[in-house]
């Protein structure tokens, strides 16, 4: 089941027959793992690679895999932004096992805010404020 969408689906429209949502953020990664792995050694001979890793997550839908739901005691929600540190961590670590770390730019950027898909209460009742809510309270 989908979390994180009315009725637990993703949006409407074709897919593979495959396709889970949920497996998207863990290919990327592994995706970009394997992509700084092969080219490790002509990057450290002097040619230089670019890796544009576009995550599709924490953007709904909220689709922690299974290892993570649950795991940050706040919602679905938190679980997949966990897991979307997580995925960053694996390309980094990528990089400083392939001595490439201290030699490369790595921007990580966002380009929206927080969803309300995210339940704003939810996160706000256990501390945690969203960049729509300014408030401490």
């Amino acid at each position: 089941m989908m979390l994180g969408r009315s009725g637990g689906t993703t949006r409407e429209g074709p897919a593979a027959a495959d396709f889970e949502a949920m497996n998207v953020l863990p290919t990327l990664a592994a995706k970009a793992v394997e992509y700084i792995g092969q080219r490790a050694a002509n990057a450290k001979a002097g040619t230089p690679f670019f890796l544009y890793l576009p995550l599709n997550a924490p953007h709904t839908p909220i689709a922690p895999t299974p290892e993570w739901q649950g795991k940050s005691g706040l919602n679905p929600y938190g679980d997949f932004v966990m897991q979307v540190d997580w995925s960053v961590a694996q390309v980094l670590a990528a990089l400083d096992r392939n001595a490439l770390l201290e030699r490369t730019l790595v921007i990580f950027t966002s380009d929206n805010g927080c969803s309300p898909e995210a339940k704003f209460d939810e996160l706000k009742a256990k501390g945690h404020l969203t960049n729509r809510d300014k408030s401490k309270s």
